[in-house]
């Protein structure tokens, strides 16, 4: 029993063979050849295939489905042709053969088969203006959404070649894919070309010029390149090596090599000039005196640039060295001043615990200054208290003013005891604050 599929295929065949008696293909060398290409092989869509448009309702109720032909031609033109013929779903055909063609909007389609989609070509034929190839779905619905029939317009006579070529557009034929990327890279750098020719004529700078030229042979040689891939691909190139253009800028550069060189110097010196100065500039900050961890923090960012700053100097002597102008004071400069920021950053440990021992003195001073200030406070309330007790004596008061009096002379004791801890001299003052506890404690 045949799929639905197969019953769209040999429908449509059927059709075309009895109803509209399409001549056989005039050349059959070429049919066979095109067969071997395409019949049987499986290919990526690269532009919508039409499968079939809704014609609406038959007498009999039935849906009359419109098979689509696909036009497509050289110029990048696509047409979608509703064909003569009623199919059903599956593909069977179920009436009104002798209606007529028409052809239909893209977005019109029922059914299609878009770019990206697999197919299978299950058959071929040639005409005098064009190929024919009827397609199929992978993995095939067994309906008519996953038929499609590509009419490919070609010139007559066209070769193999040149319809393999032709159906690249369609298809995603491996060879052709390379030969477009090929193409397109072509384009690009020959496109680059006139934009850099005209920069070149119009520059004065010689090193510029030559880094110009350099950049055209490059693209050049490139472009050589490309051709070549091309020709190994199979395609249709004029290999250029370029060689008469590519050492017509030798000799320019060769021209240009003398006052590139003074140029060269020129600019290294100029360079390593602003090197120094912004090396001095550094120093001057480097000699001011570190008072904080903060400014520490600073100095040490600091001696990270300017060693940078030491490292780029040394870079731009080497290239005039290179450039046989070695500069005998810079180098020395760079020595003595690099002897110099190492014996700085080696001294980065001792001054930041050196600071962060005079931060620590610094805190116990404040701390210091804060507990003896609360103590001359807790004095004041202790003569007030004690002036209040005195007064109570004998009254119901009595015990509740010596508590209190008791209650700030334990305060007073506790904030001497920490800071004799911090190094206070606070034996006198506790020994004087115990002893008037222990007398009211006896009461």
């Amino acid at each position: 029993m045949l799929r639905n599929a197969e019953k769209v295929m040999i429908a449509c065949l059927c059709v075309t063979a009895a109803a509209f008696a399409a001549a056989p293909a005039k050349n059959t060398s070429l049919n066979t050849e095109l067969t071997q290409e395409f019949v049987g092989k499986t290919f990526q869509l690269k532009l919508t295939i039409g499968s079939y448009v809704n014609g609406g309702s038959m007498q009999n109720g039935q849906q009359c489905l419109r098979l689509i032909d696909t036009e497509y031609r050289l110029d990048g033109s696509v047409r979608y042709q509703g064909r003569r013929g009623c199919f059903s779903a599956n593909g069977d055909l179920i009436g009104d053969l002798f209606s007529s063609n028409f052809y239909v909007e893209a977005g019109r389609l029922t059914g299609s088969l878009s770019a990206g989609t697999t197919v299978s070509v299950v058959k071929l034929e040639s005409k005098d203006d064009r190929i024919e190839l009827w397609l199929n779905a992978v993995p095939s619905t067994g309906t008519v959404n996953s038929y499609g029939k590509l009419k490919l317009y070609v010139p007559k006579g066209a070769t193999t070649e040149a319809i393999i070529e032709a159906a690249s557009h369609a298809f995603r034929i491996e060879k052709y894919e390379r030969l477009i990327i090929l193409e397109s890279e072509y384009q690009q750098l020959s496109s680059t070309l006139p934009n850099l020719r005209s920069e070149y004529d119009a520059e004065q700078h010689a090193n510029r010029k030559i880094d110009l030229a350099r950049r055209i042979q490059a693209t050049y040689l490139s472009m050589a390149e490309n051709r070549r891939n091309v020709d190994a691909a199979g395609g249709k190139a004029t290999v250029n090596t370029y060689q008469t253009e590519i050492e017509a800028l030798d000799r320019d550069v060769a021209g240009l090599e003398g006052a590139a060189r003074e140029q060269r110097i020129q600019e290294l010196q100029e360079q390593f000039q602003a090197n120094h100065t912004q090396r001095a500039e550094l120093r001057s900050k480097l000699q001011q005196p570190v008072k904080t961890t903060a400014e520490l923090d600073q100095k040490v960012e600091l001696v990270e640039r300017y060693k940078a700053l030491l490292q780029a100097g040394q870079t731009l002597l080497d290239q005039l060295a290179k450039e046989g102008k070695p500069l005998a004071v810079g180098a020395d400069e760079i020595a003595s001043e690099q002897d110099g920021v190492n014996k700085a950053s080696s001294g980065f440990t001792a001054d930041r615990k050196r600071l962060q021992l005079a931060q620590l003195n610094e805190n116990k001073r404040l701390q210091l200054a804060q507990l003896n200030n609360e103590f001359h406070e807790m004095e004041k309330r202790r003569i007030k208290l004690i002036g209040t007790y005195s007064q109570s004596a004998g009254t119901g008061q009595e015990n509740s003013a010596r508590h209190a009096v008791v209650a700030v002379l334990e305060l007073m004791l506790r904030n001497r005891n920490t800071a004799k801890t911090m190094g206070y001299d606070a034996a006198k003052q506790i020994s004087e604050i115990e002893s008037e506890l222990s007398s009211l404690n006896r009461k």
